[in-house]
């Protein structure tokens, strides 16, 4: 829990200020963390000499020894051993004075975390606002404490102990050779948010009532110190004493993390950051994963097949097998007529309406057979796909037929091809291209719907396609 401070002071109608006050350094982050913030007023006592002095010398001597706690004392013992020194100071100004009557009361708190510590020697009060009510929390050491004493043992009057010319003379004050009483708390108070804790002179606490102190305090400090010390003032009360006030408010919690130790915010932050990546890559990766199991295949079916390379003889040539291909035998026909019209040698052919004659129509059954036969070498074999029906006596050759209906023999070689050209092997690669590298316009598979097995032999005359007689 954090708190504000604030504070005020007046002279009042004194000739001298002998009240003094202080605080411990709050920037001392080390010391803060064990010590807490401290607070501390001292009145000096007007009608001895030298009650300034005293007092200024109990509030810095009392800052020092406090300041000076090692982690391992506690707050409570570190107020009294303070309060200890804060006397020996004061004996002093009075061994090295002329007057040998100085003292000065004493009122210090300390706020640590969410807890309250606190000590006084004299007059001088703390109180405690919560839920707007006012609590002292110490006891005055003065003389009226022992007449009220003596009025419960009947040995003196009501009336008596209340006009005794003694009755604010102090019991108990710094200055003594050792106080004697003192007021401290050996457990700590526990403090609530918008709490306030107060440290005053009896020139503060004498003017004002508890509900005029309570409604002073229900905003910032500072200015709740300053606004009921001007509201004293308005009172212009006889005689009236120093006053000083000092106040501590808590402010609104801090979150638990606020309270841990550096190294703790580190470890966590650490492991805040490794839960935000994890989480994050886990959609990530599930996001993913749907996506690619929920978009659809915007390629077509065919492109999804395994392609076919063909690896010789030119570099690889992927080919997928979509559009169904001409019959067997028209598209080798009209390769070889277009290369039939411009030959090598530059002269041109015949253009005209009539187109050259197909090479294998020359009605000469010995060109005919020789052009079949070169055909046969220069052209890939085709795979078949219909089992071929043995001679009887000669296996693995197919004996011709008379009687069967023409069909359609291989394409022929075209005039710039040599028929003694060596044959090429096919890629192995299954299954088989749809053309071959070596003139895409030249060959097609054997293995295509409607397409004829390759005739072995040389055709007899009348066995081709083109219905020539004998």
């Amino acid at each position: 829990m954090k708190f504000s401070a604030g504070n005020a002071q007046d002279i009042g109608a004194r000739e001298e200020q002998q009240d003094s006050f202080g605080f411990s350094d709050p920037s001392d982050k080390a010391f803060v963390r064990h010590g807490g913030f401290l607070g501390v007023v001292a009145d000096g006592m007007g009608g001895l000499s030298n009650g300034r002095e005293a007092g200024a010398a109990a509030v810095r001597s009392f800052l020092a020894a406090y300041q000076a706690k090692p982690a391992s004392e506690s707050v409570a013992d570190a107020l009294s051993r303070s309060v200890g020194e804060a006397n020996q100071a004061v004996r002093q100004i009075i061994q090295n004075g002329s007057a040998h009557d100085a003292g000065t009361t004493l009122a210090a708190a300390v706020v640590l975390d969410s807890e309250l510590y606190w000590i006084a020697v004299g007059d001088s009060r703390i109180y405690w606002v919560h839920d707007n009510e006012l609590t002292q929390l110490t006891a005055d050491h003065i003389y009226a404490a022992m007449l009220n004493r003596e009025v419960a043992l009947g040995k003196i009057s009501r009336s008596e102990a209340e006009n005794h010319p003694e009755r604010a003379s102090l019991t108990s004050y710094l200055g003594q050779s050792e106080p004697a009483l003192t007021d401290r708390n050996l457990k700590p108070l526990l403090l609530h948010q918008s709490d306030s804790v107060l440290l005053c002179s009896d020139g503060f606490y004498r003017a004002l009532s508890s509900d005029e102190i309570v409604d002073g305090f229900r905003g910032n400090p500072q200015h709740a110190c300053d606004s009921l010390v001007q509201l004293v003032l308005s009172k212009h009360r006889n005689q009236q004493d120093n006053l000083t006030v000092i106040a501590l408010k808590a402010r609104k919690a801090g979150s638990g993390l606020a309270r841990l130790s550096g190294k703790a915010r580190l470890l966590l932050v650490v492991a805040a950051c490794l839960i935000l990546f994890s989480t994050a890559a886990g959609l990530w990766y599930g996001w993913h994963g749907l996506v690619r199991r929920s978009s659809p295949s915007t390629a077509p079916p065919s492109a999804q097949m395994p392609p076919v390379t063909v690896s010789q003889p030119n570099p690889t040539v992927t080919v997928t097998p979509s559009v169904a291909a001409p019959p067997f035998g028209t598209q080798p026909l009209r390769a070889a007529a277009s290369r039939a019209a411009t030959p090598q040698d530059g002269h041109p052919r015949l253009t005209g309406k009539h187109p050259p004659t197909p090479p294998g129509h020359s009605g000469n059954p010995s060109d005919e057979a020789s052009h079949a036969s070169a055909a046969r070498e220069r052209a890939p074999s085709v795979q078949t796909t219909a089992p071929a029906t043995p001679e009887p006596g000669q296996a693995g050759q197919a004996a011709p037929d008379n009687n069967a209906a023409p069909q359609p023999s291989a394409p022929e070689s075209s005039p710039r091809t040599s028929p003694t050209s060596p044959p090429v092997e096919p890629t192995p690669q299954p299954p088989p291209p749809l053309f071959s590298n070596r003139d895409s316009r030249e060959a097609t598979t054997g293995d295509r719907a409607g397409a004829a097995p390759t005739r072995s032999g040389i055709p007899r005359r009348g066995d081709h396609f083109h219905g020539f007689p004998d």
